[in-house]
């Protein structure tokens, strides 16, 4: 308790006057409520060292965890491919298409495609006026008259419908030929007059064409719809004699041929039905 300075006695708390003698307390000193800042000179103190965290070492793992799940990734896209490339050559084995070399020699090749057919035995091959042709990309287009094409499609469309409405197919055989024939004929009534190509074929050769080859009987036989799926099997009426091997496409939208180690695409909106292109293999066929 504190005291009075005059007399002595005891102050009550928080009296300002002592009540014996009257006199003044004195005030005590404030003091601070902590110690007093340590001077640092004209610069902040230094921070305190961080303790060290586990965030760096979390980055690493990750980063080598999506490196390893890339690695992994690559790995397993190198095997199915691998897997896929298998199951392709023994489906097309099952189907008659050899991975060995062609037996039936090495067909004469064309650096340019174009050469291997003019314009002129296109026009004689076709029935159709061929004006010009032009490499492009690994194969040949013909370019012509889209008119005429047009005309020749809307024809065959027209004959095709009338067979239909009369029922003249005697057969479903004959009745898919005159569904074929309405759908090709509608494709080339359709062709525009904008310049582009009315059909174009391509050739590929060796290791390419037996790819092409087997992709494409692959394909066909999962649709059901392979022509002679073995060799010595009888070919669609029309496609024999053409090279080794001919397939003519579903709706006759192309035919494929393979004579020695090549391989003969054709096809076209401009091309309505199935003899123009049985005629432009043929041609190319004596050719290779």
């Amino acid at each position: 308790m504190p005291h009075c300075t005059n007399c002595g006695s005891p102050l009550p708390p928080g009296s300002s006057f002592c009540t014996h003698c009257g006199a003044r307390a004195a005030t005590p000193a404030q003091q601070p409520a902590g110690p007093p800042p340590q001077p640092h000179g004209p610069y902040p103190p230094p921070a305190p060292p961080a303790k060290s965290s586990g965030i760096g070492k979390i980055l690493l793992i990750v980063g080598g965890v999506v490196v390893l799940l890339g690695v992994i990734a690559i790995g397993g896209l190198i095997a199915t491919g691998f897997w896929v490339k298998k199951k392709v050559e023994t489906a097309a084995e099952n189907m008659g298409v050899s991975s060995a070399p062609a037996v039936t020699g090495t067909a004469r090749r064309y650096s340019d495609p174009c050469s291997l057919l003019s314009a002129a035995e296109a026009s004689s091959a076709t029935g159709l006026s061929i004006q010009r042709t032009e490499s492009r990309g690994g194969e040949c287009l013909y370019f012509g008259s889209s008119e005429q094409a047009a005309e020749k499609g809307q024809a065959q469309a027209q004959e095709a419908m009338r067979k239909m409405r009369e029922n003249k197919a005697g057969d479903e055989k004959e009745a898919a030929r005159v569904m074929e024939d309405f759908m090709k004929g509608i494709a080339a009534s359709s062709q525009s007059s904008e310049g582009g190509p009315l059909f174009q074929i391509k050739v590929t050769y060796g290791e390419d064409a037996k790819q092409q080859e087997s992709g494409y009987r692959l394909a066909m036989g999962m649709m059901g719809a392979v022509a002679g799926a073995k060799e010595g099997t009888s070919k669609p009426t029309g496609l024999e004699g053409i090279g080794d091997r001919a397939y003519l496409a579903p709706l006759a939208t192309g035919l494929f041929m393979r004579k020695g180690d090549a391989w003969v695409e054709i096809g076209g909106t401009g091309l309505a039905g199935r003899d123009a292109l049985i005629s432009l293999a043929r041609a190319v066929a004596a050719k290779l």
